[in-house]
C-alpha cells in the first residue's frame, strides 16, 4: 500500500505505508481483484473490517478498521510527457462508502 489518506479510518487504525494487505474479513487479498477488495471494504457502512497486514520486515498484525463515508478528493487532469504508471490508495468508493483499494492509473500526454 502506498499509505492511508490523512484523517481516514485506515490512518486512525495505524496502517502504514508499505504494508501488504493479506486479508479482509478472512478473505485472502491475493485471491481477490482490486475491485473485490474495495467492495469488501466499502459495505456495509458503519461497520468494521478486520484486516491482516504484513510489514516490510515480515511481521504480521491484525487491525480493525471502521467503514464510514469519506468525502471524495477533487480530481484534476494532469498532462505530461510519456505515460507514467502510478498507484494510489483510495479511501472512498463511488457510492460514498468507505473503501481502500490500490488502483492503477496513467498520466496521458497532451
Amino acid at each position: 500500500m502506498e499509505g492511508p489518506l490523512a484523517g481516514s479510518p485506515a490512518e486512525e487504525a495505524g496502517i502504514l505505508a508499505g504494508e501488504a494487505l493479506l486479508e479482509v474479513d478472512f478473505y485472502r487479498a491475493d485471491l481477490l481483484s482490486a475491485a473485490d477488495v474495495a467492495a469488501l471494504l466499502r459495505v456495509p457502512a458503519s461497520s468494521g473490517a478486520l484486516l491482516r497486514l504484513r510489514a516490510a520486515d515480515g511481521a504480521e498484525r491484525e487491525l480493525y478498521v471502521e467503514r464510514r463515508p469519506l468525502p471524495q478528493p477533487a480530481v484534476r487532469e494532469v498532462r505530461a510527457g510519456p505515460l507514467l504508471p502510478f498507484d494510489r490508495l483510495l479511501q472512498s468508493g463511488s457510492k460514498g462508502g468507505a473503501a481502500a483499494a490500490v488502483c492503477p492509473a496513467r498520466v496521458r500526454p497532451h
